[in-house]
């Protein structure tokens, strides 16, 4: 949902996005940003046009240390959202970015907005509507020094209140215990448990093969799929108690998980057939019933992702049992021949609702791009299928 803050702009938006909704870049700027308008809240911005691109949504970055990091979303195209200013140099330092699903458009130039999730990042400008790689928008202002500094995603500082004469403080009354955490252990006075509850969730990769093209069909890259490939990779069960307390149902701290991997053993060595080869499923840790889920890929050859010295995850397939209020990650060390790359984190959300049964969300792995030619790449993503035992909830 669009945070309050952000302005829509209506009346012809559907049009605009459908002008917009996938516009390569041109070598002049047609489309520049409009004139500034006051918001409310953030002073004067610039309405400026977007297409959208292949994935479905703008990607919002933070600029920290000149790597840009995703963090919120822009689910509109066309002239549907605002900008404070543009600049490239972000923190002081030039940061080229690249559409994967259009690799051939790049720009150094980004623009400071507030995302549909409530973030404020930047927004690279090779998602402008108009004008050629590298080249600013003809409309939109520049940002001064502390603007173009704010490499994060801190609002921008709001203007001094006026000042008021000092009011003596109310006084506090007690406050009640602080109520502990989701998981609880033998220190916290239980009433009867209900055990033997489990989320068990399979992971299924989807990877597909593209061959670029320069031929654009419907204002969109003509580019031919030539694989098309499914299978699963591994799964996480986990199995819990919950108790009763008197802040409400909590998860019991005995709780234990088991991981398995289908495309690599116990030493992490390759096994089964493609595409599921090489791939795996670890859990990296555990803070108060959320369990962190990375998926390892290795190899015996040296490929363009980073070797791994040091995987710290549990024991790869198998069972393992752990508390969940006490947890140990093992250090995996691979063979010197062994290339592993960690090539995406996730979270299973364990809960419990107010009949003390337990629920859980398991979180997908969204479309990841990488290049391996020229005019070649592959799509993958993963696709988190989660189960319930009968005494359990779905938490949708």
């Amino acid at each position: 949902m669009t945070p309050p803050a952000r302005r829509r702009v209506t009346a012809l938006a559907c049009l605009a996005v459908l002008a917009f909704a996938a516009a390569p870049a041109r070598a002049a700027d047609p489309s520049p940003c409009a004139a500034a308008t006051a918001h409310p809240s953030f002073g004067a911005v610039q309405v400026c046009p977007l297409w959208m691109p292949s994935r479905g949504y703008v990607p919002v970055h933070a600029l920290d240390g000149g790597a840009a990091r995703e963090v919120g979303r822009l689910v509109r195209a066309g002239s549907a959202n605002w900008f404070v200013c543009q600049t490239s140099a972000p923190g002081g330092r030039t940061v080229r970015n690249r559409d994967s699903g259009h690799p051939a458009y790049t720009n150094v130039w980004w623009a400071r907005t507030l995302s549909d999730t409530g973030a404020w990042g930047w927004v690279s400008e090779v998602y402008f509507a108009g004008g050629a790689n590298d080249e600013r928008d003809a409309g939109l202002r520049g940002c001064s020094a502390s603007e173009a500094g704010a490499t994060g995603t801190a609002a921008p500082a709001p203007a001094a209140p006026a000042p008021t004469q000092p009011v003596a403080p109310a006084p506090v009354p007690p406050q009640p215990a602080k109520p502990p955490g989701l998981v609880v252990g033998g220190n916290v006075d239980c009433r009867p448990a209900m055990t033997g509850q489990r989320a068990y969730v399979r992971y299924r990769l989807h990877r597909q093969e593209f061959v670029a093209s320069t031929r654009m069909v419907n204002g969109r890259p003509d580019d031919r799929m030539v694989a098309d490939e499914r299978a699963w990779i591994g799964s996480v069960s986990v199995r819990i108690s919950t108790c009763r307390t008197r802040w409400g149902w909590r998860i019991l701290d005995d709780a234990h998980a088991e991981v398995q991997s289908d495309g690599i053993d116990r030493e992490a060595v390759p096994r089964g057939a493609r595409p599921a080869r090489g791939w795996g499923v670890a859990l990296s840790g555990a803070d108060n019933g959320r369990l962190g889920v990375t998926f390892p890929v290795c190899g015996r050859v040296a490929t363009k992702w980073t070797a791994l010295k040091r995987l710290l995850s549990l024991p790869l397939p198998g069972k393992y049992g752990v508390g969940l209020g006490l947890w140990y990650a093992s250090t995996f060390l691979p063979d010197e021949k062994l290339h592993c790359r960690e090539f995406a984190g996730v979270a299973i959300k364990l809960g419990v609702n107010r009949h003390g049964r337990l629920t859980a969300r398991a979180d997908d792995v969204f479309p990841v791009i990488r290049n391996f030619s020229k005019n070649q790449y592959e799509r993958f993503e993963i696709i988190a299928h989660l189960t319930l035992s009968k005494d359990s909830r779905r938490n949708d």
